[in-house]
């Protein structure tokens, strides 16, 4: 067996490098927390696919969201900095309100919604959660959403784990949505 050592005699250790400096560089991601994109995009989608009825109100199915990593990132930092503080609540102490969360992200900010939990242990626990609570189930399944991002963060405190939700749409968004649906203009 021939040993290369152009990179020296500890090659095997820098094979886990990339993924400990990952993990320095984004303190938050917890592969036990965080679930992937995809799953919580499909997840959330799955949901809206159906209809719903939240706190006695029926909801119509609504459209699929996209993931949008802007929105991902602020429910990021949002979802440390609940957990850093160990509390449950929508008013930042850097960004105090929603939207100047989104803005901060860099997200073009129209319509937006928040749904933060804390405690449950996975993503299906957590999406049961908001679907029990009138209000997070209407966010959930208003139709005018079009962009997701979704974080959760271990707590270290005496919830676990901290969930944030962001929803979205953008001016553009908007304006194109309303095009499309107007009777009198053709594409």
């Amino acid at each position: 067996m021939r040993r290369d050592t152009t990179l020296g005699p500890n090659i095997r250790s820098m094979r886990i490098l990339p993924s400990a400096l990952l993990a320095l560089a984004l303190p938050w991601a917890h592969a036990d927390c965080q679930p992937a994109a995809e799953q919580a995009l499909a997840a959330v989608n799955a949901l809206r696919a159906r209809a719903q009825v939240c706190g006695g109100q029926p909801m119509a199915a609504a459209p699929p969201l996209r993931w949008n990593a802007m929105l991902a990132g602020s429910a990021r930092l949002f979802a440390d900095e609940l957990a850093q503080r160990g509390v449950v609540t929508h008013e930042g102490q850097v960004s105090r309100t929603l939207p100047a969360r989104l803005r901060a992200a860099g997200y073009r900010v129209q319509r937006a919604g928040e749904n933060i939990a804390a405690g449950e242990q996975d993503l299906d626990d957590v999406l049961a959660q908001w679907l029990s609570s009138p209000d997070h189930c209407a966010n959930l399944m208003q139709p005018e959403f079009q962009d997701v991002g979704l974080a959760c963060t271990d707590g270290g405190t005496r919830y676990a784990r901290f969930w944030v939700l962001h929803l979205g749409a953008t001016p553009e968004q908007r304006r194109d949505a309303l095009l499309r649906s107007s009777p009198d203009r053709s594409p």
